[in-house]
């Protein structure tokens, strides 16, 4: 059982080498129905900002369409909603802490690697576990040379602004009301197996990003989802953080298939939601679309 995988698929959604722009196969496919097109781009939140520009089948993809699909838009964000919710959600109230839940030992082990990154752990003694988890995951991806600024969907929001029409798949309210939602042992037990396992987690980002760049399917499912289907505690928040969420995200691609427009769609969403049987691109072909992968 893989513990630190679960973790970086929080990251993700929140999700190195010497190979040079325009070899990254990555993930792309092209759905066509008469004068509409749709391109589905598998994204990674965190990357190398000089992992781009992409290939120029996908460049030139996003180039000519007319319409920018998001996970959701940045430029939407209500800062307002997502304070109320870190402090409803991602903080304990007046009496709780971290330390209480991780204990003493885990909780100066945890103080020990922030203060690395010139953090005093004091001034995350409020945050739940879930919520710790992130915060320490997103560290020491940082600390990789993975960040926000080279995420596959900012990279193309910031290139479609003032140009194209953006829409949104979720909410980012929606995605925060998910994490938050795992039962607080299972925070509690993953946050201590993170800590345990600094080195087995920096080895699974890299294993995980140089996935994405040969677009290797096989190995960034079984990264995603092995251990989250494979352990009892878990199924269920799978089928909230894919299934459910596939089935939403391919319901509204079907639509912009479906539309009295001629408009192009250039779709970016995680890409573990593309893959598998209840991922996108299978629910799409079910439904009697012809996907090409690109």
């Amino acid at each position: 059982m893989r513990r630190s995988g679960i973790i970086f698929i929080i990251i993700i959604l929140v999700i190195s080498g010497l190979a040079f722009a325009g070899e990254f196969s990555n993930f792309f496919w092209q759905v066509e129905k008469g004068d509409v097109t749709v391109n589905l781009c598998g994204s990674v939140h965190l990357m190398k900002p000089d992992y781009y520009p992409l290939r120029e089948e996908i460049e030139q993809a996003f180039e000519e369409s007319d319409v920018l699909v998001l996970e959701f838009d940045m430029n939407k964000i209500d800062m307002n909603k997502i304070l109320e919710l870190i402090n409803s959600k991602g903080t304990y109230p007046a009496g709780e802490s971290l330390k209480q839940a991780l204990g003493e030992e885990y909780y100066a082990k945890l103080g020990s690697e922030l203060a690395e990154y010139k953090y005093q752990v004091e001034t995350v003694k409020n945050q739940k576990p879930w919520y710790m988890t992130m915060t320490i995951s997103s560290l020491r991806v940082s600390e990789l040379g993975y960040t926000a600024e080279g995420g596959t969907d900012l990279y193309f929001a910031q290139k479609a602004k003032g140009t194209k029409e953006i829409e949104q798949l979720e909410t980012p309210e929606s995605q925060f009301e998910l994490l938050s939602s795992l039962d607080e042992k299972i925070q509690i037990k993953y946050l201590k197996d993170i800590i345990d396992k600094r080195k087995e987690f920096n080895q699974e980002v890299e294993e995980l990003m140089q996935s994405w760049i040969a677009g290797d399917d096989s190995t960034m499912y079984r990264l995603m989802s092995e251990e989250l289907l494979e352990d009892p505690e878990l199924i269920g928040f799978y089928e909230k953080l894919f299934t459910a969420r596939n089935l939403k995200m391919a319901d509204k691609i079907e639509k912009y298939l479906t539309g009295d427009n001629e408009k192009e769609y250039f779709v970016v969403v995680g890409s573990g939601h593309y893959l598998g049987d209840d991922g996108i691109v299978n629910l799409l072909r079910e439904r009697g679309y012809t996907i090409v992968r690109k």
